[in-house]
Formats: C-alpha cells, sequence, structure tokens
C-alpha cells in the first residue's frame, strides 16, 4: 500500500524536529553547558555524564564549601557538585535528573516552589532543612537566574547552617545553668533549644517543643503594635525587652519580663534569635498591691482638702455675715482681712482637691481667684480697678503654695484698700514668672505711691509684718520695694525640688 503524501510529510517533519534537538544538544555539549544526560525508556532511566569538555565553572564550584546546583525553570537538576550529594548522602549519577523539592523537608518546599515561581523577578534566599537521610540538615538556600528568559536555568547555591545550629545550642547550653527561661528560635519562629529553667517556667519538656512554632507553646499576650516594634528592633539587628502575659502548659496566665537578643553569622545575616525571661508575677503583684494602696491614701487625701475647704468657707461666710451687720468701719475692715486670708487657704485646698497634680498647686489659677474675690470684695468702694495677670505655668508644692499666695493677698488688699485713695480709677499688674530655680512674683500699682523714706524692713503693721514673715521666714526668700510712679513690691524664693 502506498503511503499518503500527507503522513510522509508529517514524519519528515518529525525527523527535522528531533535533528534540530541534536544538534542543539551538541552544540550545548561543547558549550560547556550539559553535564549530563538523561535517557528515559520505559520506567528506567540511565545518566551519561559527559567527560572531556572544558568546564572552568565545574572546576570552580567543585572547589567550594557550598553545594551548587544548576535547575531548570521546573525545578529539575540539571548540574550538581560533589559537596550537594555529600550534603543529600547520595552519589552524583542519583541526584541528575532528580527535583530540588525532593530534597526539602515538607513544611518548607511551598516556599520554594514559590521562589520558582517568582525566580524572573526576584532573588531568593531561603532558610531551609534538607533531608540527609532518616534525618535533616539546616541549610540557607539561595536562587537567581542565569538570564532574564522564560527558559533560562536556574543557579542554585545550598549553604550548610549545621555549625550555626550547633553553635545557637552550645551557646544556649551555657545559659542553661542560669535561673531565667532561655529559649532560642530560627528565622521561621521555631523551636532549637529549650533549658531546664523554660520547663520549670513554662511546664513543657524539650522534646516536646523543640521544632515547634514558640508562639503556640508559650502564647504571648503582645498587642499588634508590640509585635510589630518587637519584630522591626530585631529585623534591625537590635535586641528587645519588654513584659507581658505569657500561657503556662497547665493554661494559667502569668507576667515574664523578657530579652530577646538576635544572633549573627560570620556574614553578618541573622540566623536566630535567644530570649532570656524571668517570671515577675510577685513583683506585679506587688505593684499592683501598692497602686491601690497609693490610690486609697489619694483618695482619702482629697477628702480630707475637701472637708477643710468646705469648713474654711463655713468660717468666711460666718466673717462675711458679721462684717455687713458692722457699722463700725475698723471693725469691717479686721475682718474683711480675716475673710480674705481664709478665702486664700480655702481657695488652696479647693486647687488640691481638683488637681490632677497632687501636692501642686497652680499658681496662676491661684491668683486669678484672688483677684476675683479681692475685687468683688472692694467693688463698693467706688474705684474702677482693673487688675492685670501675666500668666506663667508655675506649680508649687503646698508648703510653698500656702504662703505665697497669703503674701499675694496681702500686697493686694493694701493696694485695693490704698493704692488709689482720691482717684476712680487705677490698674494693678501682676507678674509671676520661674527664673532658673527660683520663682519672682511683682505686684505693681499706678496708685499714689508709697509715703517718702519708706522702709518696708521697720513698718510694724500687722500686713508688713506678715508679708516679711511669709517671705522671709517661710519662702526663705527676699522681699524688694520701690516707689515710682506707683508702687512696686517684689519677692523672690526657691523652689522646693
Amino acid at each position: 500500500m502506498k503511503r499518503d503524501d500527507s503522513d510522509l510529510k508529517k514524519e519528515i517533519g518529525e525527523l527535522r524536529g528531533k535533528i534540530r534537538e541534536l544538534e542543539e544538544t551538541l552544540e550545548a555539549i561543547h558549550s560547556g553547558e550539559v553535564d549530563a544526560i538523561i535517557v528515559s525508556k520505559g520506567d528506567t532511566r540511565k545518566v551519561y555524564t559527559i567527560e572531556g569538555v572544558d568546564h572552568p565553572y565545574r572546576a570552580l564550584v567543585e572547589n567550594i564549601r557550598e553545594g551548587a546546583l544548576t535547575l531548570s525553570r521546573s525545578g529539575m537538576i540539571l548540574y550538581t557538585n560533589t559537596r550537594f550529594a555529600e550534603m543529600v548522602q547520595l552519589p552524583p549519577e542519583k541526584v541528575f535528573g532528580t527535583s530540588l523539592i525532593d530534597y526539602i523537608c515538607a513544611e518548607h518546599r511551598t516556599e520554594i516552589r514559590e521562589a520558582l515561581r517568582h525566580i524572573l523577578k526576584t532573588v531568593a534566599r531561603i532558610h531551609v532543612r534538607i533531608r540527609q537521610g532518616a534525618g535533616s540538615l539546616p541549610a540557607l538556600i539561595s536562587m537567581s537566574p542565569l538570564s532574564s528568559d522564560e527558559e533560562t536555568k536556574i543557579s542554585v547555591i545550598i549553604t550548610d547552617r549545621k555549625d550555626d545550629e550547633d553553635r545557637i545550642r552550645l551557646q544556649a547550653r551555657m545559659l542553661d545553668a542560669v535561673g531565667d527561661a532561655v529559649i532560642a528560635v530560627d528565622t521561621s519562629h521555631r523551636i532549637l533549644f529549650w533549658n531546664e529553667a523554660a520547663t520549670r517556667m513554662f511546664g513543657w519538656k524539650p522534646e516536646e517543643v523543640l521544632g515547634l512554632n514558640e508562639a503556640e507553646v508559650v502564647v504571648p499576650v503582645l498587642s499588634e503594635k508590640d509585635v510589630r516594634r518587637r519584630s522591626a528592633q530585631l529585623d534591625r539587628g537590635e535586641s528587645w525587652s519588654g513584659e507581658y502575659q505569657v500561657h503556662h502548659r497547665d493554661g494559667h496566665k502569668f507576667y515574664v519580663h523578657r530579652i530577646d537578643s538576635p544572633l549573627f553569622d560570620a556574614d553578618g545575616n541573622i540566623i536566630a534569635n535567644i530570649s532570656a525571661s524571668h517570671d515577675i508575677s510577685e513583683q506585679k503583684q506587688a505593684d499592683e498591691r501598692l497602686v491601690a494602696s497609693l490610690h486609697e491614701k489619694e483618695v482619702m487625701l482629697r477628702e480630707i482638702h475637701h472637708r477643710v475647704k468646705n469648713n474654711l468657707q463655713l468660717m468666711s461666710g460666718l466673717l462675711d455675715m458679721n462684717r455687713m451687720r458692722t457699722a463700725d468701719e475698723s471693725t469691717q475692715g479686721m475682718l474683711t482681712d480675716m475673710m480674705l486670708k481664709i478665702q486664700t487657704m480655702a481657695q488652696i485646698h479647693e486647687r488640691l482637691y481638683e488637681s490632677k497634680h497632687l501636692g501642686k498647686i497652680d499658681l496662676t489659677g491661684q491668683i486669678r481667684d484672688q483677684v476675683a474675690g479681692l475685687s468683688e470684695i472692694f467693688s463698693h468702694t467706688g474705684h474702677m480697678i482693673h487688675c492685670k495677670i501675666n500668666p506663667a505655668e508655675i506649680f508649687l508644692p503646698v508648703d510653698q503654695a500656702l504662703p505665697c499666695a497669703l503674701a499675694v493677698n496681702e500686697i493686694l488688699s493694701n493696694a485695693y484698700k490704698h493704692a488709689f485713695r482720691g482717684r476712680e480709677h487705677g490698674t494693678v499688674e501682676i507678674t509671676a514668672v520661674r527664673v532658673n530655680s527660683h520663682i519672682r512674683i511683682m505686684v505693681c500699682d499706678d496708685g499714689i505711691g508709697l509715703p517718702a523714706h519708706f522702709d518696708i524692713s521697720e513698718i510694724n503693721s500687722l500686713g508688713f509684718k506678715l508679708i516679711r514673715t511669709l517671705v522671709q521666714h517661710q519662702l526663705h526668700g527676699s522681699l524688694t520695694w520701690k516707689s515710682r510712679n506707683g508702687t512696686r513690691i517684689c519677692f523672690e524664693f526657691p523652689v522646693e525640688q
């Protein structure tokens, strides 16, 4: 039977394709790109290595410490050096034609497949464990394409990390005698070492946790923000420390203080993290009791100030009632002075009760309250007195705030009562500033001024005696005055630290 022309043409085309494949193979053999030819027949496969070809690349990679492979895009091994064959404990001819995936432990195979899929976009560096007989070996796999072509071959370097892992275990064992729980994990957070103190603290034995993800064992209670901060610091090669809750094997939670430190290889790459933790549950409980006790005392102290303020306001109200009932100006003046002093002390206690800074008084706010009280009391005198306050944020402890406020009260009272006699209008200016470690307070008025040859240190009136006592003896400060176009009285004192 004569063969159809179309069948002959098809057969000729197939023969020409095989000839082209043979020509390409011969060219690859001559160029050194091929180290072996794999021939499959049925279920059997034979590997024929190529000898006698000039291979500078092969001579180089046979003399390095790392395993070296050339892969197809699918991951088939086209070339292996002797070192990789030793890593997987096979003769080189048994490695040719197999897949790299065959030598990767199951938990890392997905990472390798993803790296092969995206090899044209990014070079891969992956920490894995490779199969070695009945066991496994820690390794770093570095993969890069030999060209940008879709059919490019892939160069692979496999670095044995067993020495690094052994060094981690050795360094961790050196810490086994200390009381802190020492845990070493690889870059995938899998536990490499777990010392005796960790067993006592968390309840797990080393053989139960080695190889597990640390977070699954100790279950740290950390916010997402803290987790990101911790990871960022460790990725930068910095140590991290913090306090947080963890879980015991039996389920109960407790607090630990932990320090994490990255471990580097000879090339400066992070290969593990070593942590040391100690139980701070007792310290936390003691701190909580202390905070509760301080809160209780703070509440009690605020209540005391509140009651003192109320009692002082009651006394001030009684004095005010008596002041309004009497027609004697001398008696009225005396009751007014007493009432103003009591009001000042009541304002101090009110500010202590309301203050967020327990034991500290806002001096500027206190002066504003005093000016408001004085203006109300002396409003009936017929003088239109404008009071200007130059504020500065100053906080004083109560044992300084009270004598300071009383001194300001006496100076302002004198100004309101005496500075503007015979005048309808007047201005009082109060300035409070902090100069280094001292507080300076100035009260100025544009009134009639002080008498000629006035000396505050020799005046025996009750008001000026009180001012001297408050400033010089209680505040340990100095007092100056000046009378020109009005009166200026200034006192300055050191701030208690």
